[in-house]
């Protein structure tokens, strides 16, 4: 993943993102390396209102040619809102060409000052998330899980330091 990102002024932030997609199928149906990209915009009306909309795979990438499969084009628009120091509250709607819309709406509490607790739920599959991470300095440490009507628990994790 490649990104670069510029601010605008006090209040526009736009981006562009490079995604590289390894795809690797069972039997003998090999692997796929493919290039993507999206784009977003940010506007910062104050320290608690930011709006965000973003475009995902705007140039269609195909995955299979016969029969003919293309990576998933999306538009994407959110708010968040902190009306706290602790809490933090979002919502967004995306839309894939061929799907139907889907929204999220999830939030962010600090419980203390190097952790927070998540949840989140989405529609178009139902969904339902909940998580916590922990922050030490530049390193930050976060584990969560999803819940979905057909695939049941999926539960994630991640270590990222900031350099």
């Amino acid at each position: 993943m490649c990104q670069g990102g510029r601010k605008f002024g006090k209040h526009v932030a736009a981006g562009v993102q490079l995604d590289y997609l390894r795809i690797h199928l069972s039997d003998d149906y090999g692997n796929k390396n493919l290039l993507s990209c999206e784009i977003g915009m940010q506007y910062r009306a104050d320290h608690r209102l930011t709006i965000g909309i973003q475009v995902l795979n705007p140039i269609p990438v195909k995955v299979t040619r016969y029969p003919e499969e293309l990576l998933p084009s999306a538009l994407c628009a959110g708010l968040s809102y902190c009306p706290s120091e602790t809490l933090m509250v979002a919502a967004e709607a995306e839309k894939e060409l061929a799907q139907k819309l889907r929204l999220r709406a999830g939030a962010e509490y600090h419980v203390a000052k190097t952790m927070y607790v998540r949840i989140g739920l989405s529609t178009n599959p139902a969904s339902f998330s909940f998580g916590f991470g922990l922050e030490y300095g530049k390193l930050t440490i976060d584990m969560a899980s999803s819940y979905h009507q057909a695939l049941g628990f999926s539960p994630s994790a991640s270590v990222a330091y900031s350099f």
